[in-house]
């Protein structure tokens, strides 16, 4: 189930396109420094973008996602059961992550898949919703697996997710909602998840008119104003939101190593190629 949630997050046209964005946000943060330097307006940074081959770049995201899926393992799943007489909605992007615990918290990684506070919805039908949830946060619903939802509001926050997820469709059951969906689009439409911002961590001089700089970027979380009724933080638990964790440290450390390797050995091989 893992393997399947991470993999369909990462292999829409929405996801190429945040990637892109990502990779596009570092990318005008280094020639802003080059333009500068050799007496040209920085502002100029922003009038280009790279283009990316999107097939090549869905392909690579969703291989990382799948790795990926191995942060999942800990995470609870919960059942949403709409017994309103509306209907979850559906976009073309429609697993959606967030980090309510962390909303608040001003950290390059609060949107990490290993984070404390990690929430992923996906509606499966159109009176079926799948959550999961960091349990060591979160409390959803009673002590059942499902939940029951016959108010309105918190249906309406589910659909939100999936208007703001979307990249240009939204998939409903009935034709008589087609009115309240474009209500919801102009109302949550807007909102942009997540940003990316970009800039120059360091520099220094390493004398011969050589200069280094280590530039970052990282993705900014937008703020959200509601999480269903459903959903609570344990008391416990909010004197932590105030400073970054992740849930597993050391699948965390050794996921980074399987990665680094992974792209040492994939040097060594091209090597040998150009070699041959």
């Amino acid at each position: 189930m893992f393997l399947f949630i991470l993999s369909l997050f990462y292999r829409t046209p929405e996801a190429s396109e945040r990637v892109s964005g990502f990779v596009n946000s570092q990318l005008e943060s280094i020639v802003r420094e080059l333009l500068s330097l050799n007496g040209f307006d920085p502002e100029e940074a922003s009038a280009g973008r790279l283009k990316l081959y999107q097939d090549h770049l869905a392909s690579l995201i969703t291989v990382q996602g799948v790795l990926g899926a191995v942060f999942l393992r800990d995470m609870e799943y919960h059942i949403i059961k709409n017994e309103t007489a509306s209907e979850f909605y559906i976009s073309d992007h429609p697993v959606f992550i967030y980090n309510w615990f962390y909303r608040e918290l001003e950290h390059p990684a609060v949107t990490s898949i290993n984070a404390i506070g990690l929430q992923i919805f996906l509606p499966l039908s159109p009176k079926i919703t799948l959550c999961l949830y960091d349990t060591k946060v979160y409390k959803y619903g009673q002590r059942s697996l499902v939940t029951c939802v016959s108010n309105d509001k918190d249906i309406e926050i589910l659909n939100s997710f999936q208007i703001i997820n979307s990249n240009s469709i939204i998939g409903f059951y009935s034709s008589k909602n087609e009115s309240h969906v474009k209500q919801l689009c102009e109302r949550y439409k807007n909102i942009i998840l997540r940003q990316y911002e970009s800039g120059i961590l360091s520099t220094s001089e390493e004398g011969k008119g050589r200069r280094r700089s280590t530039h970052f970027v990282f993705t900014r979380q937008e703020k959200l104003m509601k999480m269903p009724s459903f959903i609570k933080v344990k008391k416990k638990l909010k004197s932590y939101a105030s400073s970054y964790q992740e849930r597993d440290p050391q699948l965390s450390a050794e996921f980074k190593k399987l990665i680094i390797n992974e792209q040492r050995q994939r040097s060594i091989v091209e090597l040998d190629q150009g070699d041959g």
